[in-house]
């Protein structure tokens, strides 16, 4: 029986990084890039069958992100028409790159537009769970939050959320962020509350 050989690989040491180092590198990457932030399970979210989870875009998700992620870093507007998409978690990533980009950059305005009161809150609580439970060490400090803003300290950055039915929606801001949820539903022209 002829005898086994066997040969294991030679063992590279590699320096252990202390906690500390792998936060600063973590806050590194997301702030040269804040689609790593959404991508990379920095982000927490309610589901409907397992409650609290991380973010770990799925395959629609992940589709979606790299699109946004391409004509954005291309420096093309990204207008996206999403029709009909229910329960493939797009509003959860929309939402998660709401987050990313105005809680790191500075001097940001995102808007989300909801059809009506329960939409908002909806998304908005997406927003509140994405800073509550983000890790200390990547986590911004909040200016203040209310029902209807979440704004960013040191950085003049704000999410403002409010329904599509408001007749002073969008004035007063220049916006470099939306998220028009349930346009279909709006009882006004899109036209007329792009126009604010």
């Amino acid at each position: 029986m002829p005898e086994t050989l066997t040969i294991e690989p030679k063992q590279e040491t590699q320096p252990q990084l202390t906690q500390e180092q792998i936060h600063t590198e973590e806050a590194r990457l997301i702030g040269q890039n804040p689609f790593n932030l959404v991508r990379h399970g920095f982000l927490t979210i309610k589901t409907k069958n397992r409650g609290i989870q991380k973010l770990f875009p799925n395959t629609v998700q992940k589709k979606f992100l790299d699109t946004v992620e391409k004509l954005f870093f291309s420096g093309k507007p990204v207008r996206i028409i999403i029709t009909k998409a229910r329960q493939m978690g797009l509003s959860t990533i929309i939402e998660a790159i709401i987050y990313a980009f105005t809680s790191r950059m500075k001097g940001v305005n995102a808007f989300v537009i909801a059809d009506d009161l329960e939409g908002a809150n909806y998304i908005f609580d997406m927003q509140k769970m994405y800073q509550e439970y983000l890790d200390k060490h990547l986590k911004p400090r909040p200016k203040h939050s209310n029902e209807k803003k979440l704004a960013f300290a040191g950085i003049n950055s704000q999410i403002l959320i409010d329904t599509a039915d408001n007749p002073n929606i969008g004035r007063k801001y220049t916006i470099q962020f939306a998220h028009l949820s349930e346009c279909s539903r709006f009882t006004k022209p899109l036209p007329e509350i792009l126009s604010g």
